[in-house]
């Protein structure tokens, strides 16, 4: 079933990727300020300090993989969160 994930705050948020530990990461976004990146576990979002950008991936150590917007391109950068 799904689940509410929340939005911090903002006006919408989407959920990009789910690992085996039930942790979920994504974007969320403000209609002035643009979007930020979440990861969700143990019921709680919590920003991860990308800004301009959305959290892609997330593997089973909890690696997330990151794109952030660079004027009008977009860099893949990768960003470890925890061991």
């Amino acid at each position: 079933s799904a689940i509410d994930l929340g939005a911090l705050g903002g006006n919408s948020s989407q959920a990009r990727s789910i690992n085996e530990k039930g942790q979920v990461v994504g974007w969320y976004g403000v209609k002035l300020s643009g979007i930020g990146s979440f990861v969700w576990e143990n019921g709680e979002m919590k920003d991860i300090g990308l800004v301009n950008g959305y959290a892609y991936k997330i593997n089973e150590k909890g690696q997330i993989v990151l794109y952030r917007a660079i004027e009008t391109d977009f860099d893949k950068i990768e960003k470890a969160l925890k061991d």
